[in-house]
């Protein structure tokens, strides 16, 4: 696998497609705005790096990895997890979880274990499955885990989103400090949108004792 610093998916994507067919080289991850990870066969992975830097890349990164991951090079692990999940029970997620294979939204326990055994195979939409989830509303992502690879990459996608990091006992304090201070901030917003009579008679105050040029 490489990881590709400053081409966009779709400028990788078109330099994969003329190196090697897709069951040797895939786009495995869209991480980020100009961050794309490639993943396939050694000979085709040194061959698009040769075009990748020509194309204009910032960086080609090899990664030390075990194996073709998000690529179809997987199809025979994803075929042992999906039988090796069949054994385990699973349950329907509440909330819904959003899968990265499709960037959609899933509830029911049987196509959770699906898309759990396809995700080895299939490339990582992190990209469009972030810009689903601002989409549905959400405006608060945490990372829970070592590393802060997601922190920075949801901070690429969503820019205006509160991003949070939990990786230990200091950043865990951090982020339930910083949680607790929005909620105490939407309280009082929807305590005022509740109560728009206090509000409207703290401005007519203001009005009547300073004239209209002061209410403005």
């Amino acid at each position: 696998m490489i990881a590709v610093m400053g081409l966009e998916r779709d400028q990788v994507a078109q330099i994969v497609a003329r190196v090697a067919p897709p069951d040797e080289l895939v786009v495995a991850n869209d991480n980020a705005p100009g961050q794309v990870v490639i993943s396939g066969t050694q000979a085709a992975l040194a061959a698009t790096e040769r075009e990748l830097r020509a194309a204009g890349a910032r960086r080609a990164i090899p990664l030390r990895v075990s194996g073709a991951f998000h690529s179809p090079l997987m199809a025979a692990t994803g075929e042992a997890l999906s039988e090796a999940f069949a054994e385990v029970e699973w349950r329907d997620a509440d909330p819904p979880i959003v899968s990265n294979v499709t960037a959609a939204p899933v509830r029911e326990a049987s196509g959770i274990r699906k898309l759990l055994a396809r995700q080895v195979s299939s490339p990582v939409e992190w990209v469009a499955s972030v810009q689903r989830m601002l989409e549905a509303g959400v405006e608060t992502f945490v990372e829970c885990g070592p590393g802060a690879a997601l922190t920075g990459m949801v901070r690429r996608i969503a820019p205006d989103a509160t991003v949070l990091n939990v990786s230990n006992a200091k950043t865990l304090h951090a982020t339930l400090t910083a949680l607790a201070e929005r909620d105490r901030t939407r309280e009082a917003a929807f305590a005022g949108m509740s109560n728009p009579g206090a509000r409207s008679g703290a401005g007519s105050g203001a009005a009547s004792s300073g004239g209209p040029g002061a209410s403005s």
